[in-house]
């Protein structure tokens, strides 16, 4: 998969939301809280953040390669 970085990035705050909203609808009795919920909750949050780091770690790799080209 060869997406922009920024686009990595949204993607990964996204989920990172999406886990938050989860969570706190949780605490709020709204969803039942539940082993299962809780892991997948989790788990959206942790796949949120890598795939927000790899999108800029890419972005600041792609970065640098453009002013090195500059020079």
């Amino acid at each position: 998969m060869n997406r922009h970085p920024l686009v990595l990035i949204l993607i990964g705050v996204l989920l990172m939301i999406l886990a938050v909203a989860m969570a706190f609808l949780m605490v709020l009795g709204l969803i039942p809280s539940t082993l299962a919920l809780g892991f997948l909750t989790f788990s959206v949050s942790v796949l949120g953040f890598g795939v927000g780091l790899v999108g800029a770690s890419q972005y600041v790799t792609r970065a640098g390669q453009d002013r090195s080209d500059e020079r």
